[in-house]
């Protein structure tokens, strides 16, 4: 199952309409449907932001079958966007370069953001002690 197909089975099993899950992720519908359709990249901010908007864990929307693969990409607003991606596999042997660079990324990304969280929190104390 794709990640977009997952998504719309955790929304139809928790009762909830596309029109309230944009509106708990703070977007459009037509841009929530996209998501669903696979027609958009989703951040791996968006999909937690997905997960906890729908009481799921994060790694049941990420869960891969033997066929499945992840595909992290990001970009230059610290942004990680992913994708699965269907892929034979002879033996689950296969699978663990694709899995170790998607752990070697998903590291690197959160790395990102503690540094942006700790340049933020150095921002907020300077803001701090001029208002003093």
């Amino acid at each position: 199952m794709k990640l977009h197909e997952k998504i719309k089975f955790f929304r139809h099993s928790k009762g909830f309409t596309q029109e309230q899950m944009a509106e708990k992720l703070n977007i459009t519908p037509v841009a929530y449907s996209n998501i669903e359709k696979g027609e958009s990249n989703v951040s791996m901010k968006r999909l937690e932001e997905i997960a906890s908007a729908m009481e799921v864990e994060l790694l049941d929307l990420l869960s891969l079958g033997e066929k499945n693969v992840l595909v992290l990409h990001g970009d230059t607003n610290n942004s990680l966007y992913c994708f699965l991606q269907n892929v034979n596999f002879s033996e689950k042997q296969d699978i663990l370069p694709f899995e170790l660079q998607k752990a070697s990324l998903t590291l690197k990304q959160q790395e990102k953001q503690i540094n942006l969280l700790e340049q933020e929190i150095q921002h907020l104390k300077e803001i701090r002690l001029i208002a003093k």
